[in-house]
Formats: structure tokens, C-alpha cells, sequence
């Protein structure tokens, strides 16, 4: 079956409720969901990933404080909370944290991320909790990235040995701001140390915007990211895999996975199991952007980063 998780505006502010379905379809909770957080503060961009034993650990933006904290809660599978009554925080410092991610630590707990405005720049935070709810990486949490400039738009994936991917854009070489964001990545251990260089190492680095992120392990200890690129006239999608020790593996700059004529946005990618990925997105390429005419698209690349399917993806 399947754990849903989604916004709800029944109490005014929105909150955060789950329901879970059982492989044909039935409904196993109350009929319109269990109450994840119902504070009367609004709770935004929820995300949640399984907890291995049945529940699920979620995550969220929350404004009880007054400012964008990081809250979280761990569900059994009968819909009971397992941490504290309306979430536990993962960071509630000064300034805005934005853009919550989570993958799990593979012992029952979770890795987040987030990127945090408690500086003049954005920078790119991570914590782990423990199957308990207790936070591993100090009060504060880890600096993933503390590079000059802005990062934002952060992703995290299990490396499958108790740390973690992150995946970032970063504008660490743009003095404008918001025209060339790079992609970024780094790995942590279960104990929160960097393995690779300090403040990350670039995927792609082209004078272009590279955005959305998305990334997958690749099943022999690194990662496969995806990620929308401009350096054409439209929007197209790029792919890079990444070794266990930090190196590129594909093309510099990564693979072209789309560069059809038009926009391509918003890819999302799922492991194929044998070290590549299927890749899929939003594609224009009939209308130029008309947004009420867009497809879905997919391609299939190997563990070399060669496309297996139709030039351009099948739709």
C-alpha cells in the first residue's frame, strides 16, 4: 500500500495530515486523514519518506515561532505519532529555512536538509535524526555548504551506508545573482563529516543556469543527478553520475538528456538497477512554453550515461 501526505486547510491555517491505503485502494485510517501537525500556525511543502517499519517520518516549513522553522514527525503504521504531539523542531534558529528534504539513515531515522537565511547568504544545513527523534549532528545541524554567495533548492539522497548525497544550486560564481546558478554536491558520513571538498564539488559549472535538482543512487555507492539547464536557448535536461569518491563519470558538464526544440522542466528520476536511470519531465517541445499543451516525456540512460531509448525521450 501507500502513506499519502498532503496540506489541509480545514482548520483555517493549513496543516499537516496523512491517510494510508492498502494495496487495493481501501482506506486504513480515519476517513479524512490523521492530524500530522495541526498547530494553528501554517505548515508548508510536507515531504515525507517511509520509515522502514510501516510508518513514515515527515517533514515541513512551520511558522509557529514567527519565522519559517523546520519541523518533523515519525507515524506508525496505525497513524500514531511517535515523536511529539505536532512535530519536533529540526531547526528553529533566527532567519528563514526553506525547502526541506529528507532521505533516511537506513537505522530508522532521517537525513534532512534545507537551505537557511541566518546569514547575508543562503547556505545549504543538514541534520540527522534517530529513529527516536533525537537530533545526531549537534543542535544546530551540519553546514553542508558555507561557500560565498547564495545556495538554495537542496536535495538529499541515502548513500546507502548511513550518510548522505546533497545536491544544490549555487551561485558562489554568479556577481549577479540569479542569471548562472552551478550545481553543487557533497557527501557526508553517518557522523556528519564531509568526504569530498570543502563546501562541495561542481557537477556543472557552465555560464547558464542549472536548477531543480533531482538525484537517485546509482547502486554501486554514488549518484546520479538530473537537473533543468539553459545553456541553450530553451531549457533542456542534463545528467551527471558521480562516483563514491566525488569524481564525474559522464561528459564534463554532464550528458545531455533532452535537447529537443522548446522548454523541458521539472525532471524527476528513478534507478533502472543496473547503475543508470529513467528520467522523466514536463516537455514543450510542440509549443514553446505554452503551458496548457505541455507532455510528459521519458529516456532510459545507462551506467555510461548513454541514452537507450528514442532520441530526445519517448512520450
Amino acid at each position: 500500500g501507500a502513506i499519502i501526505v498532503f496540506g489541509d486547510l480545514r482548520h483555517g491555517n493549513q496543516d499537516i495530515y496523512a491517510q494510508r491505503v492498502d494495496a487495493n485502494g481501501q482506506l486504513l485510517w480515519d476517513k479524512g486523514g490523521i492530524p500530522v501537525c495541526i498547530d494553528p500556525s501554517l505548515q508548508d511543502d510536507v515531504k515525507a519518506i517511509p520509515d522502514g517499519v510501516g510508518g513514515a517520518i515527515l517533514v515541513w516549513e512551520d511558522w509557529r515561532n514567527g519565522n519559517q522553522d523546520i519541523y518533523a514527525q515519525r507515524i506508525d503504521s496505525n497513524g500514531k505519532p511517535v515523536w511529539a504531539f505536532n512535530g519536533i523542531p529540526v531547526y528553529r534558529g533566527e532567519g528563514d529555512q526553506y525547502d526541506p528534504f529528507l532521505a533516511t539513515d537506513g537505522a530508522g531515522g532521517a537525513i534532512v536538509v534545507w537551505w537557511d537565511i541566518n546569514t547575508p547568504d543562503w547556505d545549504i544545513v543538514a541534520q540527522r535524526l534517530n529513529a527516536e527523534g533525537q537530533p545526531v549532528w549537534g543542535d544546530k545541524g551540519i553546514l553542508v555548504c558555507a561557500a560565498p554567495g547564495n545556495q538554495g533548492g537542496p536535495l538529499v539522497v541515502a548513500d546507502g551506508s548511513g550518510g548522505a548525497f546533497f545536491v544544490w544550486s549555487d551561485y558562489r560564481n554568479d556577481p549577479n545573482i540569479y542569471t548562472s546558478a552551478d550545481l553543487y554536491a557533497q557527501r557526508v558520513d553517518a557522523s556528519g563529516k564531509a568526504l569530498w571538498e570543502t563546501n562541495g564539488i561542481s557537477i556543472c559549472n557552465q555560464p547558464s543556469n542549472q536548477q531543480q535538482p533531482e538525484g537517485v543512487s546509482d547502486g554501486a555507492g554514488g549518484l546520479i543527478a538530473v537537473w533543468w539547464d539553459d545553456r541553450d536557448i530553451f531549457t533542456d535536461i542534463y545528467a551527471q553520475r558521480i562516483s563514491p569518491d566525488g569524481k564525474p563519470m559522464w561528459e564534463v558538464n554532464g550528458v545531455p538528456v533532452c535537447a529537443a526544440a522548446g522548454e523541458q522542466r521539472k525532471p524527476e528520476v528513478v534507478p533502472d538497477g543496473s547503475s543508470g536511470a529513467i528520467v522523466y519531465w514536463l516537455d514543450y517541445r510542440e509549443d514553446y512554453g505554452d503551458v496548457t499543451t505541455d507532455a510528459i516525456y521519458a529516456q532510459r540512460i545507462d551506467a555510461n550515461g548513454k541514452s537507450l531509448w528514442a532520441l530526445n525521450g519517448i512520450p
